[in-house]
């Protein structure tokens, strides 16, 4: 069966609205990048679709998506190689945080990780699991301090790209270099 890439291809309604459109037979996606889509993406149809395609190694999604809403897809494709996450902002318990990391720990196959719309202080430990594995992190939406910063890059032993915002001082740079 061909795989779908839909990594380069424009979408004209740039709503989340459309992915009730994919019939229930599409298994083949390969890749989904959600990055640019606007406002809210109808999430039941998005996990549906998600957990239908065994073969998808990237998906990326916009900032609509909640840590509550990541965990089911990434719940359904412990697959993947490449995750853009939603949000980092929204307050939930220690428990789902708990659930979130052991999910996210679960993506052995995981490299690379974006998006980080929003993030809340505190909250990036939870990706800590994921980081052994990664070669590239693109944290360049993230408002991320120095110090969370350094622990951050201090967990990915096998690094080789970090993408961060300008807000980022000297100082921390250096120090990332030499970890």
């Amino acid at each position: 069966m061909k795989s779908l890439d839909l990594t380069e291809n424009k979408v004209e309604k740039l709503f989340g609205t459309w992915v009730v459109d994919f019939p229930s037979i599409c298994t083949s996606l390969v890749s989904l990048n959600l990055e640019n889509i606007q406002g809210e993406i109808d999430s039941i149809a998005l996990q549906d679709l998600v957990g239908r395609c065994t073969n998808l190694k990237s998906l990326k999604l916009n900032n609509s998506i909640s840590l509550l809403q990541m965990q089911v897809l990434i719940q359904r494709a412990p697959q993947l190689v490449e995750l853009g996450t939603g949000s980092f902002a929204q307050d939930i318990t220690s428990q789902d945080l708990l659930r979130l990391q052991s999910c996210i720990g679960n993506c052995r196959n995981l490299t690379s990780l974006s998006g980080f719309w929003e993030v809340r202080p505190g909250s990036l430990p939870i990706i800590y699991p994921a980081c052994k594995n990664l070669t590239s992190l693109n944290l360049s939406y993230t408002p991320v301090d120095d110090t969370d910063l350094a622990e951050l890059v201090s967990q990915c032993h096998n690094l080789q790209r970090l993408w961060v915002s300008s807000g980022i001082s000297w100082m921390s740079w250096i120090w990332c270099i030499f970890l």
